[in-house]
C-alpha cells in the first residue's frame, strides 16, 4: 500500500468486489428516499410509507425481491429509476459511510481502502460523493499486482496488511444480535450484516410481551421454578438462574435507554400468560413488545459510531481456519464478498419457515444452525420445536400470531360446536403449557373433522379488548373478524426451536471465535419446552453476556476465504420449498410417530444431493439452509423414543427409560450426553 505506514492504520474498510459502498447507497435508497417520495405523494407519514413497503414485502411470500424496479414503481406509484438517479446528490449525507469516516477523523484514527475495484471506478466514487479525503490510504488490486480473482487477491491483501484489524462480525439483527452489539461497540468495529431490512425479524413480530421478575407479588425464584415446569425436566438449571436474577436489570436498563412499557399510573402493569403463576409479563403499546423493544435497541445501537450496518446481506458460509472462525463469506447482490473478524456471532433467530404453517416471517429460515453446522459446530436438542396454539385461520391471510396474552386476559378456546374442551386436557386449561393447549387443538381438530377451533373474546368487555391488543384487533378486521364480537378460527403453527448451536453461558459455541445468542443458540435455558415470553429476555440477557464474550475473542482476524467451487442452481426450487414445508407439518409436527418420521426420512434423504452444492441466490440458499435443519430435526425425533415437552410420539407416550440424555449433532456424527451443557 501507498502512503502512511501500515502500522499507523487503525481501520481498514474491505470491499472485495466493487459493491460494498453501492450496498450503502441501496440501503439509503430504500430506507429513506423511496418512503419520504410515497410519503410526499400520498399525504401520508414517513412510518406509515415505511410500513406499507414492509408490509408489500410480507405479503409476496418472499417471491418478491427489492430489485424488481417495474413491480415497485406500479405498485407505488413512484418513478423509482429517476429516484435512483437522484440517489448521486444524496450519498454526501448517508449515515453509515460518511458517519463512520467523520467520526474516525474526528477521533484521529487512519483509515484505508482496500478494493478491487479498478482506480477508474474508485476516482470516480471519490468525485461523486466527496468522501476520498477521509481515507489516509486507498490500494486497488491493480496498484498491488494482484490479479481480479478474488481468491488471489485476498491472498496479496492479507500479506499486505499483516495486523489484526479488530473487526466483530454479527450475522442478523435480533434483539439478541443488537444487544450483543452495544457490549461490543465500546471495544472495537462491528458490523451487522442482515438479509432483508434491518427490523425484518421475529423480534418485531413478539406480541405477547416479556417475562421478568419484577413486581410487587413476584420473586425471581417464583420465575426460575415456572421455567424449570414448562421446560420438563431438561432445563439448564444455571441457565435459568442466569436468566431470571440478571433479567431485571437488563429491563431496567432498557427503560433507561427509552422502552416504553405500558403502565398503571406510574406503574408497570403485568399480564399472566400460560404457564405463568404470576403477573410477570410487561406488554409494549398493548401488543407491539417486539416492535418497542427494537426500536429502543436501534436507538442504542445508532449512538455508537463503531457500528454498521449491512443490509440484503446472505451469509453463505463461516471462514474457519485452523479450528477457529475468522468471519463469514456474503453474498451482496449475486457477489460473495469475505468479511474478516476477531468474534463472529451468530444472531439469526430460528427457522419457522421450515413448516408450511408458521409465525415465524419470511426471514426465519433456519441459516444460523444450518452454517453454523456445515462449519463443523455442534447443534443439540434439535428434536424440540415449539408450536403456537393460536394463529389466525383464514384462506387469505398469513398465520398471524394471535398471542399467549388473550388467553391470560380471559379468551376461551372452542372447538367448532362451541365447546369448551381444555379441561379435557389440563387443570390449567387455556393456561396449560403451549405444548399440552397445541396438542389438545389438535385433538379436537381431529375429533370433530375440522382444519380450527375458535378462540373467543366476544364474553370480554370490547373496549379493553380493543386497547389491550390493537395490532390483532386492526389485523384481523381486515380479514372481516371483529374479535370482540365473534370467536376467531386459530390452529397451532410452528413458533419456535428450543435447540440450535450448542453455547455455553457466554454465547461460546464449540468453534473457537465463533458465538451464538437467541434463538439460534441452546444453552438448555428452554429445555424440552419454553415458557411463554422468557424469548425476549433471553435474547436481552444472553446477548448482553455473549457480547461482553465476544469482546475477549482470542482469535486474531484475517482469513483466507476458501477457493470457490462450482456454482449451482434448482431450478424448481420454490416447488421443493414448497414440499419440504408440507412435508415437515405433515410428518414431523406437533405429534409425531415412527411411520410418519420415516416417510419424511426417505424424502428428506433424496434432496441430499443439494447440501454440499454451492449457490448464488438468496432463494436457493435458503432451501439450502431449510433441507439441513429440517433433516437434523427429523433425526433427532426418530432417535428420542419418548414424550418430553414439545417432542409427542405417539408411538412412545411416555418419557421413556433414558430420556434425560441429549443428542449433540455435528459433522463428526452424533453422541449422547446427559448434560451436554
Amino acid at each position: 500500500m501507498k502512503g502512511i505506514p501500515m502500522e499507523e492504520i487503525d481501520h481498514v474498510l474491505l470491499d472485495l468486489d466493487g459493491t460494498l459502498l453501492d450496498k450503502y447507497f441501496d440501503d439509503y435508497f430504500w430506507h429513506h428516499l423511496v418512503p419520504e417520495a410515497y410519503a410526499e405523494k400520498n399525504d401520508v407519514s414517513f412510518g406509515k410509507a415505511r410500513d406499507y413497503l414492509l408490509d408489500t414485502y410480507r405479503h409476496h411470500e418472499g417471491t418478491l425481491n427489492w430489485t424488481d424496479i417495474d413491480f415497485w414503481s406500479r405498485e407505488l406509484g413512484l418513478d423509482i429509476p429517476a429516484l435512483k438517479e437522484q440517489i448521486r446528490h444524496l450519498i454526501d449525507v448517508h449515515p453509515h459511510v460518511e458517519d463512520f469516516l467523520r467520526a474516525m477523523r474526528r477521533k484521529e484514527k487512519h483509515v484505508a481502502l482496500l478494493t478491487n475495484a479498478h482506480s477508474k471506478t474508485v476516482k470516480l466514487k471519490f468525485r461523486e460523493t466527496g468522501i476520498g479525503k477521509y481515507f489516509d490510504d486507498v490500494a486497488t488490486s491493480a496498484e498491488m499486482g494482484a490479479p481480479k480473482e478474488e481468491r488471489l487477491f485476498w491472498e496479496r491483501a492479507r500479506a499486505l496488511l499483516g495486523f489484526d484489524p479488530g473487526r466483530s462480525l454479527f450475522i442478523d439483527d435480533t434483539e439478541a444480535c443488537l444487544r450483543a452489539a452495544i457490549a461490543l461497540a465500546p471495544h472495537g468495529s462491528v458490523c451487522v450484516l442482515t438479509k432483508d431490512l434491518a427490523t425484518e425479524s421475529a423480534t418485531g413480530y413478539a406480541q405477547g410481551g416479556i417475562a421478568v421478575a419484577l413486581s410487587d407479588e413476584d420473586t425471581v425464584g417464583i420465575h426460575y421454578e415456572d421455567t424449570l415446569r414448562a421446560g420438563d425436566g431438561l432445563c439448564n438449571e444455571e441457565a435459568v438462574r442466569i436468566l431470571v436474577e440478571e433479567g431485571p436489570e437488563r429491563i431496567r436498563e432498557l427503560i433507561s435507554w427509552g422502552a416504553e412499557f405500558d403502565r398503571e399510573g406510574t406503574k408497570l402493569a403485568f399480564g399472566l400468560e400460560a404457564a405463568h403463576s404470576k403477573k410477570r409479563v410487561l406488554h409494549a403499546h398493548g401488543d407491539a413488545t417486539g416492535r418497542e423493544l427494537v426500536r429502543a435497541l436501534i436507538g442504542k445501537v445508532r449512538s455508537y459510531d463503531s457500528v454498521e450496518r449491512i443490509p440484503f446481506s446472505v451469509v453463505t458460509d463461516l471462514i474457519v481456519e485452523d479450528g477457529e472462525c475468522r468471519g463469514a463469506l456474503a453474498l451482496m447482490e449475486r457477489r460473495l464478498t469475505a468479511i474478516s473478524a476477531r468474534a463472529t456471532v451468530l444472531a439469526t433467530g430460528g427457522g419457522g419457515q421450515v413448516y408450511s404453517v408458521t409465525t415465524n416471517p419470511q426471514v426465519a429460515t433456519a441459516d444460523g444452525a444450518a452454517i453454523a453446522f456445515r462449519a463443523g459446530a455442534e447443534l443439540v436438542d434439535m428434536e424440540f420445536v415449539q408450536f403456537h396454539p393460536t394463529a389466525l385461520f383464514h384462506p387469505a391471510a398469513p398465520h398471524f400470531l394471535l398471542s399467549e396474552a388473550m388467553r391470560g386476559e380471559g379468551g376461551r378456546l372452542l372447538n367448532v360446536r362451541m365447546e369448551p374442551f381444555m379441561k379435557r386436557y389440563h387443570p390449567d386449561a387455556e393456561l396449560a403449557p403451549r405444548d399440552v393447549v397445541s396438542r389438545g387443538i389438535i385433538s379436537e381438530m381431529v375429533s370433530t373433522s375440522a382444519r380450527h377451533v375458535y378462540l373467543d373474546m366476544s364474553h370480554l368487555d370490547p373496549e379493553r379488548v380493543r386497547a389491550r391488543f390493537p395490532r390483532i384487533y386492526e389485523t384481523c378486521l381486515q380479514f372481516g373478524v371483529d374479535i370482540t364480537s365473534k370467536p376467531i378460527p386459530v390452529c397451532p403453527a410452528a413458533h419456535y426451536m428450543m435447540g440450535g448451536v450448542r453455547a455455553d453461558l457466554s454465547g461460546a459455541t464449540s468453534i473457537r471465535g465463533l458465538y451464538a445468542a437467541g434463538e439460534v443458540a441452546c444453552t438448555g435455558l428452554h429445555g424440552a419446552n419454553r415458557l411463554a415470553s422468557n424469548s425476549l429476555l433471553e435474547g436481552l440477557v444472553y446477548g448482553a453476556r455473549t457480547g461482553e464474550a465476544a469482546a475477549a475473542s482470542p482469535v486474531r482476524a484475517g482469513a483466507r476465504p476458501p477457493s470457490a467451487g462450482p456454482v449451482h442452481t434448482i431450478p424448481a426450487h420454490d416447488e421443493i420449498r414448497g414440499r419440504l414445508r408440507r412435508l415437515m407439518w405433515e410428518r414431523v409436527g406437533i405429534i409425531r410417530c415412527a411411520e410418519s418420521l420415516g416417510e419424511a426420512q426417505g424424502v428428506l434423504s433424496r434432496w441430499d444431493y443439494f447440501l454440499d452444492k454451492a449457490f448464488l441466490t438468496r432463494r436457493e440458499l435458503e432451501l439450502k439452509n431449510m433441507l439441513q435443519v429440517a433433516g437434523l430435526i427429523n433425526r433427532a425425533a426418530l432417535a428420542r423414543k419418548g414424550s418430553v415437552g414439545s417432542h409427542f410420539r405417539s408411538d412412545f407416550p411416555n418419557k421413556g427409560e433414558s430420556w434425560r440424555k441429549r443428542r449433540v449433532y455435528s459433522l463428526r456424527g452424533v453422541r449422547e450426553e446427559e448434560n451436554p451443557f
